[in-house]
């Protein structure tokens, strides 16, 4: 079964007996194409899109791709503690929960350019913005400066501006919430049938009542 595939690479499920079968199609089609191909094993493939996945390599170890991947000089931080917990429970059966407690702070920042600079409680914040998300302000943005529109992304943020202890938490930190965006990046790459109940029921809105009628009988 072909799980994804791209203009380099295609990802592919197959059972240990065809393993042969594939190897000969893929070296014939290397010696049509004149393409050179490598093998990369996974023990499991969790896909939000052909460019976004978390894949566990047979030892275990991780290849992350797209919005989930390690920081890097292309990426600003986007709250990577959640998409690394999700690796680790990938990974090794490691509880969320576990990671993100563990994690250190620098994990949880999130950073924005903001144009015109953004602000906090009247606070000017430059046009840079960190943030974690804080129990503490409750529906409150980060807003734009210069006309007071909210930030996208920020409601229930805390302005992070200087970073005195990378590693200690703040004791605002909003645990659950970085829990809930671990749990909605598990449902986005596939993984919901391997989630609890009360953790989908974190992420997943209430059910509809369903009115009953009485067709008029009393």
């Amino acid at each position: 079964m072909t799980l994804s595939a791209n203009t380099d690479g295609i990802a592919i499920r197959f059972t240990q007996e065809q393993k042969a079968l594939v190897e000969k199609v893929v070296s014939r089609f290397s010696a049509a194409s004149g393409f050179a191909f490598e093998y990369t094993y996974y023990r499991a493939l969790a896909i939000k899109d052909v460019n976004n996945y978390i894949a566990v390599k047979g030892d275990r170890t991780l290849k992350v791709k797209g919005i989930y991947a390690p920081l890097s000089l292309k990426k600003n931080p986007t709250a990577q503690v959640a998409a690394d917990a999700v690796g680790a429970w990938l990974a090794s059966g490691t509880p969320l929960e576990f990671t993100i407690k563990n994690a250190p702070f620098t994990d949880f920042i999130s950073a924005r350019n903001v144009t015109g600079g953004g602000q906090q409680l009247g606070v000017y914040l430059g046009k840079v913005v960190r943030w974690y998300q804080s129990t503490e302000l409750g529906g409150e943005f980060i807003r734009y400066a210069t006309n007071g529109n909210k930030v996208p992304k920020t409601q229930g943020a805390k302005a992070s501006m200087t970073l005195t202890n990378k590693t200690a938490h703040p004791e605002d930190l909003d645990y659950d919430w970085y829990i809930r965006d671990a749990i909605k990046i598990a449902m986005a790459v596939g993984c919901s049938p391997y989630l609890t109940p009360e953790q989908l029921a974190l992420v997943a809105p209430p059910p509809k009542k369903i009115r009953k009628h009485d067709n008029g009988k009393r």
